[in-house]
């Protein structure tokens, strides 16, 4: 009967040991999927942090974008505070895209065919601003392309009396 009973709790503690041992298992792979998931999120968080950082670069210039970061990284804020600064001597180009709005607006229109043509419209603006040094404020606002000249750098500004250049 002692032996019977050793026997018995014996099975009933092997028995306990491989359920803890299933359970612990399970759990471990329930720990490693949620790690997965885990490294998944990150690794979306990352590509989401990359095209913020590419919208904030196209939409600010350098030196803005530069003091936004400075004021993020000192107190975690970084959205609120204004930052404006005066210029005395800046010029400021709208080219206004003709028929633009006629050609988006146009149903018969292929859509793929209108962004073809304004991207290549938006390259060569682009090229030109590179020549000449400007800022691309904005690619676009509504039907015009925008550049400044003078901004951030006063020394980008032509001289006064200067002959305009221009070439498209």
């Amino acid at each position: 009967s002692s032996m019977l009973m050793t026997i018995f709790l014996f099975v009933i503690a092997h028995g306990v040991g491989i359920i803890y041992n299933l359970n612990r298992r399970s759990g471990l792979r329930n720990h490693a999927k949620l790690l997965d998931d885990t490294r998944e999120h990150i690794d979306d968080i990352k590509e989401e942090v990359v095209r913020c950082q590419q919208l904030l670069e196209n939409i600010f210039a350098p030196e803005v974008l530069e003091r936004l970061k400075a004021k993020a990284a000192v107190d975690g804020e970084g959205a609120g505070e204004i930052i404006a600064e005066e210029f005395d001597e800046c010029s400021f180009l709208f080219a206004k895209v003709v028929g633009l709005k006629s050609l988006v607006d146009d149903e018969n229109q292929n859509g793929e065919d209108v962004v073809d043509v304004l991207q290549l419209v938006f390259n060569r603006f682009d090229q030109l601003a590179d020549l000449f040094k400007v800022q691309k404020v904005r690619k676009t606002v509504n039907e015009y392309y925008m550049v400044a000249a003078g901004l951030p750098d006063p020394t980008l500004l032509e001289e006064a009396g200067a002959p305009p250049r221009a070439c498209a």
